[in-house]
């Protein structure tokens, strides 16, 4: 807002719940923000089909999307890749997501001290894979992947959309 871009919101599950068309001004500030605090989590499979139908089908302009979702499920992160393609030639597309819980390369951190923490090590590795193939799956169809820490996930969110702005890239 206060560098005078155009910005929109939309809320998503198994369907399009909100869509707020990109706009600008104190009037539509407040309605996105708004919209924003009434979000409730659920435990819905998100339906990628229809969200990127439903994007080509009412966003005519390049626009940056910036899609806040977790891909640490392998059928879900298939189903984002083929939807994406919808839309990826058209808009920019980020995806941001929380890093689970444990997710990272094997032998990055302390060694294990019991049995038990080997094996979460283990699960903590193949979930860290598991996201290193979707983000270069992502990067292939254009799409920037980023898996941010909860403490910094605003912070790290503005600095990227504005290294985005400053790269002239939408």
């Amino acid at each position: 807002q206060a560098n005078g871009d155009l910005f929109g919101f939309l809320e998503f599950n198994s369907r399009v719940r909100t869509f707020l068309r990109a706009g600008r001004g104190k009037a539509h500030f407040d309605a996105c923000r708004n919209a924003l605090f009434s979000l409730e989590a659920g435990r819905m499979s998100p339906d990628y089909a229809e969200l990127f139908s439903f994007v080509r089908t009412r966003l005519r302009r390049r626009a940056l999307l910036v899609v806040l979702t977790s891909l640490d499920d392998s059928v879900l992160a298939e189903q984002f890749l083929r939807g994406v393609e919808l839309i990826q030639r058209q808009h920019l597309v980020t995806v941001h997501m929380l890093r689970p819980p444990g997710a990272r390369a094997l032998f990055s951190g302390a060694p294990p001290a019991a049995l038990a923490e080997v094996y979460r090590d283990l699960e903590g590795h193949e979930c860290w894979r598991r996201l290193e193939e979707t983000g270069r799956a992502l990067r292939r169809h254009g799409v920037h992947f980023a898996q941010m820490e909860r403490e910094r996930l605003s912070a790290d969110l503005v600095s990227q959309y504005m290294a985005l702005k400053g790269q002239q890239r939408l």
